[in-house]
């Protein structure tokens, strides 16, 4: 539907617009440090970390730039996945007339509490190998929804 598209690309929009506008612009002290120096060759490491990690924060110069972006697409995902799942489980006579609006509202809902949940703001903030596993685990997910629409009903 166009208004779950629009409040799909609402959600990107604002989760881009925080987590950019709270980027660290310095290696965060610990674990984020060490990763953006074995990323960009500064040391050596006895075994490879993160690897799929390294890929994509390589590509996007080996910094605090992934962060943000695993960011956005975890709010994104998570409004996503909520909505289809409230909407696909909302039945009964009387409201599966409310199901869409009961489905963006509660991705909405959660989209906005993971957003500016303490330990999201922080890990979104610099290059968080935690974050980085959600927002692969919320892809999987979503990877999945096209079976599940082929089903017809949530099992």
């Amino acid at each position: 539907m166009k208004i779950d598209r629009i409040l799909l690309a609402a959600v990107a929009i604002i989760a881009a617009i925080v987590g950019f506008a709270s980027m660290a612009n310095f290696a965060y002290p610990g674990e984020s440090a060490h990763l953006m120096a074995l990323w960009q060759g500064l040391d050596v490491a006895t075994s490879a970390p993160h690897p799929l990690m390294a890929l994509l924060a390589k590509l996007f110069g080996g910094g605090n730039l992934l962060a943000p972006v695993c960011g956005t697409l975890s709010a994104t995902l998570l409004y996503l996945l909520v909505s289809t799942f409230v909407r696909g489980r909302t039945g009964g006579e009387y409201m599966v007339e409310h199901a869409a609006s009961t489905g963006r509202i509660a991705g909405l809902a959660s989209a906005a509490i993971f957003l500016f949940t303490p330990c999201v703001r922080s890990a979104a903030a610099h290059l968080e190998p935690r974050l980085f596993a959600l927002t692969w685990a919320l892809v999987a997910f979503a990877v999945l929804l096209p079976y599940r629409k082929a089903s017809g009903r949530l099992a």
